[in-house]
């Protein structure tokens, strides 16, 4: 019962709406008393969900001698009008696209903090990125280290798998020339840099049309959207890569 009640919502509808669906489809046709004996919502709650359920066009609602009832459809039409719902939806992605694409050089910023925010950082627009080129100026591993390791590692290696590019400099460090050594392919492009020149704990990266800024030291970041910014920093990045041996 428990997976059917996650699937529902899935689709839709919340945990009491999702409930009283499953105790009306039982019940085939039923008035909205036997249906909150049926279930631990209270009356008044019942018929809130019931007239949303109506509206969303999960239930029909018909006038009877015991008064009004109410009567599920089949899984069958419950399934076709989530599909309805989702077809709708997928017509106005190109409009969705064009929205998008004319706000892309507005800034936008979003902020992450802690290990959870750090790992959505990383895995930030993950979806898009197959076959794209990421730069940017690498942290050396700060103190705080270990806490974030197996993130990083799990992150290249997907990185790998999403055939992204990558390309950046970064100071010289044991930890780095291990990545470099066992992970030739996820870093084709990386530059080891004195560390006496360049010693930072926080890494900038460009990927898509956002940059990416990381605290390792302090667990946290921002994500910056702006194509403008990114074109800028890539073009940065360009000349300091060219300047390096």
């Amino acid at each position: 019962m428990n997976e059917i009640l996650k699937a529902l919502t899935n689709a839709g509808l919340n945990q009491k709406e999702a409930e009283i669906y499953l105790i009306l489809l039982k019940l085939k046709t039923a008035t909205a008393y036997k249906i909150a004996k049926d279930s631990s919502i209270k009356k008044p709650t019942v018929y809130v969900i019931l007239e949303t359920l109506r509206q969303k066009g999960f239930i029909l609602k018909t006038p009877s001698k015991r008064g009004t009832v109410y009567t599920a459809k089949s899984p069958d039409e419950f399934i076709n009008i989530i599909e309805q719902k989702f077809t709708s939806v997928l017509n106005t992605l190109p409009l969705l696209k064009s929205i998008f694409k004319e706000s892309s050089n507005n800034i936008n910023v979003f902020y992450f903090e802690g290990m959870k925010g750090l790992e959505d950082l990383c895995y930030y627009r993950f979806d898009e990125i197959n076959d794209t080129e990421m730069v940017g100026f690498f942290a050396k591993p700060s103190t705080n280290f270990k806490e974030y390791e197996a993130l990083f590692t799990k992150w290249s290696k997907d990185l790998l798998k999403r055939k992204v590019k990558i390309s950046g400099i970064t100071p010289d460090h044991q930890y780095m020339k291990g990545q470099v050594e066992n992970n030739r392919d996820a870093y084709r492009n990386l530059k080891l840099v004195d560390p006496e020149k360049y010693s930072s704990t926080v890494s900038i990266d460009v990927s898509l049309n956002f940059v990416r800024i990381m605290d390792l030291k302090n667990l946290n970041g921002v994500i910056i959207e702006n194509t403008d910014l990114a074109n800028a920093i890539h073009q940065v990045f360009d000349m300091v890569w060219e300047g390096l041996k």
